[in-house]
């Protein structure tokens, strides 16, 4: 998903977000061409003043064209961005079947970017589409399995057989 989001946006610079189930922010997963100071600063994005936590609760895509003069980053944000060498970014929600927010993938360029075309905005909305059901069925998925693992034991120890 990462390499198609910089393929579509003509990058080298990306980012992967999850929600983190503790603090309700984003925690950074995976990235590519991102400095370790920017990966240690953006490791959680728990609150507003990123393009990211913009496109969370817009549950939309969010174009920052300059940073040098997109008002809505923080100031600290603004500078970790900079020194990364991001100059404009696309942040894409990734959105599940309920419409929620499951999610961010961004791309990061190196220099001031224009709107994008409809075919990449048609693109890069369908991945989130896709990658937000796949992870919203993933996570269903995985907590109905351990539940029912959960109670399956918590039967068999009621029945005297707790080592089964």
């Amino acid at each position: 998903m990462l390499s198609q989001v910089m393929a579509i946006t003509g990058t080298d610079m990306g980012n992967v977000q999850l929600p983190d189930p503790h603090t309700r922010g984003l925690r950074l997963e995976r990235h590519a061409g991102l400095s370790e100071e920017f990966v240690d600063y953006f490791a959680l994005v728990d609150g507003p003043g990123t393009a990211c936590a913009a496109a969370e609760t817009e549950v939309a895509l969010r174009t920052v064209h300059d940073m040098h003069t997109d008002p809505v980053f923080s100031e600290g944000a603004r500078r970790a961005v900079l020194e990364a060498g991001s100059r404009a970014c696309h942040s894409i929600p990734l959105v599940g079947t309920d419409g929620r927010c499951v999610g961010m993938v961004s791309a990061h360029l190196a220099a001031p970017t224009a709107e994008l075309t409809a075919a990449q905005v048609r693109a890069l909305t369908a991945i989130g589409g896709q990658a937000g059901r796949w992870l919203g069925r993933h996570q269903e998925t995985v907590v109905r399995d351990a539940l029912e693992y959960l109670h399956a034991l918590a039967t068999r120890h009621r029945r005297g057989h707790p080592h089964r």
